[in-house]
């Protein structure tokens, strides 16, 4: 924690549906947001025979819209 701000760092495998890879989506209450490919970075490092996402959030946690339940 920062400030008012929690911090996290998710890594999560990446899924493929008729050869088509599903991209993260953030969700917030009611409202999602996909994250569109030209916010993805890739990197062509030695990677294992699998793909995942490694997302980092920043949640202000003094902001009443913020700690809404979902």
């Amino acid at each position: 924690m920062i400030g008012n701000y929690v911090y996290a760092v998710v890594s999560q495998p990446a899924t493929v549906y008729n050869n088509d890879v599903i991209l993260p989506i953030v969700y917030n209450g009611d409202s999602e947001s996909p994250i569109p490919p030209t916010a993805i970075y890739y990197t062509d490092m030695l990677q294992p025979s699998y793909y995942t996402f490694t997302s980092f959030y920043g949640i202000n946690i003094a902001d009443a819209r913020s700690s809404r339940p979902t």
